[in-house]
């Protein structure tokens, strides 16, 4: 009797805990939602449309690209975790941008074609990097290579005579680390995430070196033409 009655009282134990653990959790998925309203409306609408934009070239990768779901379950739990990410880093690189940037940067990613071809370079290359379903530093090729033809593609942009954009090299450097670090901290497990951010910090300051110093001056076709 008296083990019936122990017994008894270890369930109500468990019961308990559980339905402690269970409110714990529910109160740090309702949390996120009330920060995210909060947050989202001390930025100006520029920048909420860059938000909504990064998150949808995250949710595409996710969902193509199988390697890409180590926080899936993560963000299913709190859907607004990829916006208190995103958050977070462009904080990180906030004093970097000018109001004009992020709306010149806005105006480029509201272009269906722009949108179109941005999602077709992230796949493509986040397909070639996860190949092997790791990072490491044979992917670095792959980094440049993709992080060039999205430069190419703001350069082409900004030179096309139909919009009126004025985008500095540095600018565009600033939010391609914007977006990839926002990828990457939302689509690895944590120690693909610190590999992956190194390599992205060493190609961003491999071209700053060699390409920037180049995109400068005033050349053959070989060069990027930024304006300045």
């Amino acid at each position: 009797m008296q083990q019936l009655q122990q017994l008894q009282q270890m369930q109500q134990m468990q019961q308990m805990q559980q339905k402690s653990r269970q409110q714990q959790q529910q109160q740090q998925q309702q949390q996120p939602e009330l920060n995210i309203k909060d947050a989202m409306s001390a930025y100006t609408e520029n920048e909420q449309l860059v938000f909504v934009f990064i998150k949808n070239i995250i949710l595409n990768l996710i969902l193509t690209i199988k390697p890409l779901r180590a926080k899936l379950g993560a963000i299913l739990n709190q859907p607004d975790m990829i916006y208190v990410e995103v958050f977070k880093v462009y904080e990180e690189n906030k004093t970097k941008f000018t109001p004009t940037d992020i709306e010149n940067i806005k105006t480029i990613v509201s272009i269906t074609n722009s949108v179109t071809e941005l999602n077709g370079i992230f796949l493509d290359a986040f397909t070639k990097i996860m190949e092997d379903g790791k990072i490491d530093m044979n992917d670095s090729i792959h980094f440049m290579t993709f992080m060039h033809e999205i430069i190419h593609l703001f350069n082409n942009y900004t030179a096309s005579q139909n919009f009126k954009i004025s985008l500095s090299s540095e600018s565009v450097l600033h939010f391609l680390h914007f977006i990839i670090k926002s990828i990457l901290i939302l689509t690895l497990d944590d120690e693909q995430e610190r590999i992956a951010v190194l390599m992205l910090d060493a190609s961003i300051k491999l071209i700053q070196i060699s390409v920037l110093p180049i995109a400068k001056c005033n050349c053959n076709r070989g060069c990027f033409s930024f304006n300045k």
